[in-house]
């Protein structure tokens, strides 16, 4: 998967244009080769931004499990009456 769309780094000068074109046309990182070894993926920033927020979010989900694993937790009337008292408060009610 990874070496179907790739290019050497000695051409990236010459393939810039092929590059940029991918980059904007698909999903698909684009990897970087010196003397025949993976050396970097460059991918569409949209696709960058997306790939972040998906592993930000696992981790909050690992780290949701484990506070539950280890008893962290507190009943859902428990929070929303501190938020509702919370929102009171900086609203001067």
């Amino acid at each position: 998967m990874l070496s179907e769309n790739s290019i050497n780094i000695d051409d990236l000068g010459i393939g810039k244009s092929f590059l940029l074109k991918e980059l904007s046309l698909g999903k698909n990182p684009i990897i970087l080769r010196n003397k025949n070894k993976n050396v970097a993926i460059v991918q569409n920033i949209d696709e960058y931004e997306k790939q972040k927020r998906l592993l930000l979010m696992l981790k909050l989900l690992v780290q949701g499990e484990k506070d539950v694993e280890i008893g962290k937790v507190k009943e859902q009337s428990e929070v929303f009456d501190r938020l509702k008292n919370k929102l009171k408060k900086r609203n001067g009610k």
